[in-house]
């Protein structure tokens, strides 16, 4: 089964400093799991408490404070490009970018060094996707 974030239908409870690391912390990240491609073909969607964590970030916010309902987003790690939808699991190194635009009009950047993907709780279905 193939898994895949997509941001654009996830929530951000809070952004966390831990050293030079910054969390994302989810309180219902949307995750598609599909036998083909998650984000295009029939499968299912799931919400999940979980964290993305970039390594020796750094991170700018404009237009308020970066928390609630993600409208959409990207994420590139040297010449891979996710818009929205990002595979699952994830665990990458290398030069990193993220962009998350919130439905209230505020938008995170991140850069870094690395960014990984873990869940903090249980995955609990939500609806079967038709693609």
């Amino acid at each position: 089964m193939n898994s895949a974030i997509e941001l654009h239908d996830s929530k951000i409870e809070a952004i966390r400093i831990s050293g030079d690391d910054l969390h994302l912390v989810f309180c219902s990240a949307y995750v598609h799991r599909s036998a083909g491609r998650p984000g295009i073909d029939a499968g299912s969607g799931h919400v999940e408490p979980a964290e993305m964590v970039f390594a020796s970030a750094s991170f700018s916010e404009a237009g308020g404070t970066c928390i609630g309902a993600v409208s959409d987003g990207s994420l590139s790690v040297e010449n891979d490009k996710f818009e929205n939808v990002i595979p699952l699991p994830l665990g990458l190194s290398g030069r990193v970018s993220a962009t998350i635009a919130f439905s209230s009009g505020s938008v995170l950047a991140v850069t870094a060094t690395g960014v990984c993907y873990r869940t903090t709780g249980p995955a609990r279905f939500l609806e079967a996707y038709e693609g």
